[in-house]
């Protein structure tokens, strides 16, 4: 039986694998810096957060004015 994907669970999935590809190209770019293999992970994997972090505070904001706007109804 074959599994198939909602459009959601696939677009978080390619998602993930961005955020992944992204922290692996912040490592090699530490590690290129010279940073051992350990500190370069450890601050790819800060960067990424900080960038996540950044990211979803943009898309709840964006949101949050949809939600306003909707409430107060046309104009």
């Amino acid at each position: 039986m074959a599994h198939h994907l909602s459009r959601s669970q696939h677009e978080d999935g390619q998602d993930a694998l961005d955020w992944q590809i992204r922290e692996a190209r912040a490592q090699m770019r530490y590690q290129a810096k010279g940073y051992s293999w350990v500190q370069a992970r450890d601050l790819a994997r800060q960067e990424i957060q900080e960038q996540r972090a950044a990211q979803q505070a943009a898309e709840d904001s964006v949101r949050l004015q949809r939600k306003h706007a909707w409430l107060r109804g046309p104009a």
